[in-house]
């Protein structure tokens, strides 16, 4: 459904949907969903693959916190 929204307030972008894995292990979904009237794909991203410095220095609390799932150097000294 919120795919629908997004494409309605942006109809000329091309959307691109990614589920963010932060589970402890390797995990290898599978990256689409197909019933017989739907047809869903998405890409999967493991949170600690992606380097979050531009969220730890956001000025923006929730972007800080979402940061700590990310992968970064000194992790208990930046919380």
């Amino acid at each position: 459904m919120q795919y629908v929204l997004i494409k309605q307030y942006y109809p000329k972008k091309v959307l691109i949907q990614k589920v963010l894995y932060v589970g402890y292990k390797k995990w290898h979904p599978k990256t689409n969903i197909k019933e017989p009237n739907l047809f869903f794909r998405y890409e999967v991203v493991d949170i600690r693959e992606i380097d979050c410095q531009h969220l730890m220095d956001s000025p923006v609390l929730e972007e800080n916190i979402f940061a700590i799932l990310c992968r970064m150097e000194n992790q208990k000294k930046r919380v």
